[in-house]
């Protein structure tokens, strides 16, 4: 409905969305070095605050 929003954490790892309609939306962690993590189905009401946690796991190295 909106297209794609980033945010980046603050230094305790909080990030927010404000102002986001209400519905159902899929949430992609992202950093280099980290595998991705994604969740799905995060329901979003009028007035709501949705915390979603996640822990990003080290990405296997490789070199070429």
């Amino acid at each position: 409905m909106q297209g794609v929003r980033a945010a980046v954490t603050n230094e305790e790892g909080d990030y927010r969305f404000p102002a986001v309609p209400p519905g159902e939306y899929k949430i992609t962690y992202e950093l280099a070095g980290f595998s991705t993590v994604n969740r799905e189905g995060i329901r979003v009401g009028l007035g709501f605050t949705a915390t979603v946690n996640a822990e990003l796991k080290v990405a296997s190295l490789t070199e070429t």
